[in-house]
């Protein structure tokens, strides 16, 4: 029997932005009324917050070009 690997497909977020060059910040789903700051303290991390309706294909991070 002849096992073939498989590829996964992942959408890796980029390091910068290859459209404008600037950061790319984390969008970030089902925190509740958690605000941008208060997951800055809790996690050490900068991100977007995306709501609590995630959509079918949410996009994984976001730029300043948008």
């Amino acid at each position: 029997m002849l096992v073939r690997s498989r590829i996964i497909d992942v959408e890796r977020k980029p390091i910068k932005c290859p459209v404008c060059g600037s950061e790319v910040w984390d969008i970030v789903y089902g925190t509740g009324d958690m605000t941008e700051v208060e997951f800055f303290f809790t996690y050490n991390k900068p991100a977007i917050m995306g709501g609590d309706n995630i959509p079918r294909r949410p996009p994984i991070w976001a730029c300043e070009c948008g």
